[in-house]
């Protein structure tokens, strides 16, 4: 099997994505990287981060992109959760990635990390890593109107997305 297939074969399951570190994890050599996107087979899209080129684009390429560019342990986090939800307006051209660690490497002006505490509650969405609802609304109260969170708990509700105690809870927070 070449090394194109191997990676192929795993970034189907990952938005057509792979880092560096994945792929010398799978015994592929960093430079075979850079060769295949000298041929045409794959894209340099940040420090260490790839995506093949036979990929049919999906709505969460740019948030598993932007996880991808910051490094391992990083997820989407407040304002961009409830953007991906469609659960109230927000500034989608900016990112807002969470990690617990420290990030050297340069990221575009795209996206903004924030630390986070370690062990925080996770979900998927659509496969990748992100804020439970909850936990994004709370943490989209610093940059988005109490108006919008209370919309955004309520539309979660009716979606089925938080429970309604978790929603009556939330609305307490938030000022409601």
């Amino acid at each position: 099997m070449s090394y194109y297939d191997q990676i192929y074969d795993e970034t189907i399951g990952n938005n057509g994505i792979i880092t560096s570190r994945q792929a010398i994890g799978m015994g592929i050599p960093a430079i075979e990287l850079v060769k295949l996107c000298h041929r045409g087979k794959l894209t340099r899209i940040g420090h260490g981060v790839y995506r093949i080129d036979k990929y049919f684009p999906q709505e969460t390429d740019a948030y598993a992109a932007a996880v991808a560019k910051v490094g391992e342990g990083s997820y989407i986090i407040g304002e961009s959760v409830l953007g991906f939800y469609r659960l109230c307006p927000t500034h989608e051209a900016i990112m807002h990635v969470g990690t617990s660690h420290r990030v050297r490497r340069r990221i575009p002006q795209t996206i903004q990390i924030e630390k986070r505490p370690k062990g925080e509650p996770l979900h998927w969405m659509d496969g990748v890593p992100a804020q439970t609802i909850g936990g994004a609304i709370r943490t989209a109260r610093r940059g988005v109107e109490p108006t919008r969170l209370r919309e955004a708990i309520l539309a979660a509700q009716q979606r089925q997305l938080i429970q309604p105690d978790e929603a009556l809870q939330l609305m307490k927070e938030v000022g409601a």
